[in-house]
């Protein structure tokens, strides 16, 4: 059974892992197109043969080849307006051609070369230099099918990693409150610019007794265990805040449970709570910290206090 002269392009993709090539011979003589077809098939590529310029045009448009080899002198179009068509189409830019060409012919070298074709061979047919230049070819367009794959699966899995690096950074800023509380009895504003990507930047409003509880926190670096550790303050903070009263035990808890997760390995927190609850006498406020900076209390008359 012989070879099949062409492929398909819905199986173009399995024909790669069997096939050497596919080569497509576009010349005018059937002689050259004989000795050349039965060169290139010794070497185990399959072969496709086009005696003119808009057979070539029509077989490129239903297959897929790994090499073309070119006439530059063909009775409809010369090669050179060829190769122009061939390049002309982004489809076909990948594909290597090599032109043939004999000595009296040769002045159509320098423009097909400028145009992108890969190399020349000279008529009659020397089959070493044949052999050895369609394999050159034929690896090359290997390689750049190679790179492209390695370039299209780094694009893909970038592209992974942004998507889920968004969406973890949407999740973490639905943790956030939307607004502040309004309360008859304190005026509270916050403000963050949400990062690019996964902080741990993180602030939030429990009710807690009669009051509220503000708590400010940063977790260390930025990514998952960041993200993480923004998670696990807040659902600490939403399990413990009502039924531990001590603040500096509620922390302490807080930070026990943290420690036994092991997250604490990756990145840590600091974090400060402010209770504000509503006495006889007035508001009260308490605020122990864990790492975090000192509070400065700001006062009427325009003096500054250190808590």
């Amino acid at each position: 059974m012989s070879a099949p002269q062409a492929y398909p392009r819905e199986v173009a993709m399995a024909a790669r892992t069997v096939l050497t090539g596919r080569v497509l011979i576009v010349d005018d003589s059937k002689l050259d197109r004989r000795v050349l077809t039965d060169l290139i098939r010794q070497e185990g590529h399959h072969v496709t043969a086009a005696d003119d310029a808009q057979e070539a045009l029509g077989l490129l448009q239903r297959h897929t080849y790994d090499l073309i080899l070119l006439d530059l002198v063909l009775p409809d179009l010369d090669g050179v307006q060829l190769l122009e068509r061939i390049y002309g189409s982004e489809e076909h830019r990948a594909i290597p051609v090599l032109f043939i060409t004999a000595l009296d012919s040769m002045r159509y070298a320098s423009r097909a070369i400028q145009l992108g074709a890969e190399d020349y061979i000279l008529k009659p047919f020397e089959p070493e230099q044949l052999r050895s230049r369609v394999t050159a070819c034929i690896e090359k367009k290997r390689e750049q099918e190679k790179e492209q794959q390695r370039r299209e699966l780094l694009d893909l899995e970038n592209q992974r990693k942004s998507e889920e690096i968004e969406q973890a950074r949407q999740i973490q800023e639905s943790m956030l409150p939307a607004r502040p509380p309004e309360l008859d009895y304190l005026d509270i504003a916050a403000r963050q610019l949400t990062a690019t990507e996964v902080g741990g930047d993180y602030y939030d409003f429990l009710p807690r007794g009669e009051g509220l509880l503000c708590a400010i926190g940063d977790a260390a670096g930025h990514g998952v265990g960041a993200g993480s550790m923004v998670g696990i303050t807040k659902a600490l903070l939403l399990s413990h805040c009502n039924s531990i009263d001590s603040l500096p035990d509620l922390i302490g808890r807080m930070n026990d449970i943290v420690c036994q997760t092991g997250l604490t390995q990756e990145t840590n927190m600091a974090l400060m709570l402010l209770d504000f609850q509503r006495r006889a006498g007035g508001l009260e406020v308490r605020a122990p910290g864990g790492s975090m900076p000192p509070i400065y209390v700001l006062r009427k008359d325009g003096s500054l206090d250190q808590s």
